[in-house]
């Protein structure tokens, strides 16, 4: 087993045999990262509670799934906050091209 250690801010394309990991840098803390993971032309995104970014749309291109994860909740940017970014993500990715 190979470990790999990521360090934010980064711009990362891991490519294995059967499946890819891509990371973006997210506007949460400065250590935190969003991940695509794709394999045999599927793919999904993983986010814990972000702010919309270029990184975020960028990463959330043609992905049916966007999964992400608040940890504070009851917090000001708690779910509804989250929420309204998702969508906010999914526009812009729309407008940018994705289907």
């Amino acid at each position: 087993m190979e470990v790999r250690e990521i360090r934010s801010p980064q711009k990362e394309e891991l490519v294995f045999d059967d499946f890819s990991i891509s990371t973006r840098s997210v506007n949460h803390g400065p250590e935190s990262l969003a991940y695509r993971i794709q394999a045999g032309g599927i793919a999904m995104v993983y986010s814990g509670d972000t702010d919309v970014s270029d990184a975020l749309v960028e990463l959330t291109d043609i992905v049916p799934t966007l999964l992400e994860v608040v940890g504070l909740p009851g917090a000001s940017h708690g779910p509804p906050a989250v929420a309204a970014a998702s969508g906010a993500v999914a526009v812009a990715a729309a407008a940018g091209g994705a289907k």
